[in-house]
């Protein structure tokens, strides 16, 4: 039988998300969550059986500072993206590989394997649905993302 999915470190996920970029990337964990009305992206990931058993949120500037950094697009553009409050189609293109790649910090060999379903971006207030889902969350993980040059931003996990 394997393994429960088991929550990434923050380690792993800026190791990742550093190697898949090629910049250096660091993550801090975030001592409260970042409110709800600031994410704007939802990745769905499925365990093998196709039951949803993660959900990643972003904020814009999380998503522009990786999706721009993927394809070496100027730090400015993601700039212009945070200020926009939006993603263009390129940047949410890369956001999604950046989030298929990071189910390398939750995947083990005793078992546990994701894979991404679905990045969408939305507009407030995310869907009741999520909401209830985050409020039942197994476990809860809050990160502050710097890809080297590019503004920092969050991402948050949650098992369910």
């Amino acid at each position: 039988m394997s393994e429960p999915l088991k929550m990434a470190s923050a380690e792993a996920v800026g190791k990742v998300i550093g190697q898949l970029v090629g910049i250096q990337a660091a993550t801090r964990k975030l001592a409260a969550p970042p409110p709800l009305d600031t994410f704007r992206t939802v990745s769905t990931f499925l365990a093998p059986s196709n039951a949803p058993v993660l959900v990643a949120l972003t904020d814009i500037a999380f998503g522009a500072s990786c999706g721009a950094a993927l394809s070496m697009i100027p730090a400015g553009v993601a700039v212009d993206a945070v200020k926009a409050q939006a993603l263009d189609e390129s940047m949410l293109e890369n956001l999604r590989e950046v989030a298929n790649v990071i189910t390398v910090a939750f995947n083990n060999d005793k078992g546990a394997h994701i894979r991404l379903q679905e990045t969408v971006q939305c507009k407030p207030p995310l869907p009741a649905g999520l909401k209830t889902a985050l409020s039942k969350a197994r476990e809860l993980l809050h990160l502050e993302v710097t890809v080297k040059g590019y503004p920092a931003g969050n991402i948050s996990f949650a098992l369910l």
